[in-house]
């Protein structure tokens, strides 16, 4: 089993991922995801993820985040450029990946965190998402945790809205920054 002390966060090579102007499908399950695909041979360890979004009809949406132990197939993925911290360092196995349509999921994992998030009317569609006063970001791995949150190789963190219709207007911007480990 993989031991992680405080210290040795220091020098992982860390990676930072960014989906702008995401306009989820309808009814979405899983919106946003970080995987680690199954031969990586990396375990990843989610730092923060964080999302704003606004919308032309009030709304309050209640997000989930699951990790799952089967990655999600099918739907209409779309993966997300991964920026290194130290542009010497590793390339990413982590994959960032939004989701056109939904996807199949396989695992119906434990719940890892939950929220409500309420956007505001606007008058008009957004032109970004700095247009609506929805935010919020989730450190995963703060120090009030004992051991740290790990994306093992065939894993995801998914954030996921359960279904529910979006509100008219919906756009967010959703980022995930990661450390990866040797498994």
């Amino acid at each position: 089993m993989t031991r992680i002390s405080a210290s040795s966060f220091l020098n992982l090579p860390t990676f930072y991922a960014r989906a702008a102007a995401y306009a989820a499908y309808a009814t979405p399950t899983d919106m946003f995801s970080l995987r680690n695909p199954v031969n990586s041979g990396k375990i990843l360890i989610p730092r923060i993820q964080s999302m704003l979004c606004g919308s032309t009809a009030a709304a309050l949406m209640k997000f989930l985040w699951f990790r799952r132990a089967i990655l999600n197939t099918l739907g209409t993925p779309t993966d997300i450029v991964a920026l290194k911290y130290d542009s010497a360092g590793d390339n990413p196995v982590g994959v960032a990946r939004t989701y056109g349509a939904a996807p199949t999921i396989n695992d119906a994992a434990a719940i890892i965190n939950q929220l409500s998030l309420s956007t505001t009317v606007l008058t008009a569609a957004p032109a970004n998402v700095n247009s609506s006063g929805g935010s919020y970001g989730w450190a995963f791995n703060g120090q009030d945790f004992a051991s740290p949150l790990l994306v093992r190789p065939g894993e995801e963190l998914a954030m996921n809205l359960a279904g529910a219709a979006i509100p008219a207007g919906f756009v967010a911007d959703c980022q995930v920054s990661w450390m990866e480990i040797d498994a």
